[in-house]
């Protein structure tokens, strides 16, 4: 199920959050921030019409992970008690996946592919 244009939420979605929002340097860009009670630093950066989702992961000022995407489809943050949940499902060249990553007193991410065919 690929689409023209990634599926993100509206600024106004996510005020209220417990996030840093960025505008990018095109208009359909964002950079969402979230800050874990263990020095952590998670940033997800989206262009819409890329399709694109990028990661940066750091901690105690090391970068921990930096991932890059193409394909996505769909990007959704939210707050689950304290944590801040940024979930991102990809349909790219035969392969789908999601990414889920949680930004609480620590950060958990859950990364799964699976092969269409």
């Amino acid at each position: 199920m690929t689409t023209d244009r990634l599926d993100v939420p509206k600024d106004e979605d996510l005020r209220g959050l417990s996030v840093v929002v960025q505008v990018g340097d095109e208009a359909w860009k964002r950079c969402v921030s979230a800050f874990g009670g263990d020095g952590s630093e998670v940033s997800v950066i989206w262009d819409e019409f890329a399709r694109t989702v990028d990661v940066t992961w750091v901690k105690d000022g090391c970068k921990v992970l930096d991932l890059c995407r193409d394909g996505g489809v769909r990007v959704a943050v939210s707050q689950q008690a304290h944590d801040v949940v940024f979930r991102a499902w990809f349909d790219y060249s035969q392969v789908v996946s999601t990414l889920e990553i949680r930004v609480g007193s620590d950060v958990k991410i859950v990364d799964q592919q699976r092969f269409t065919n």
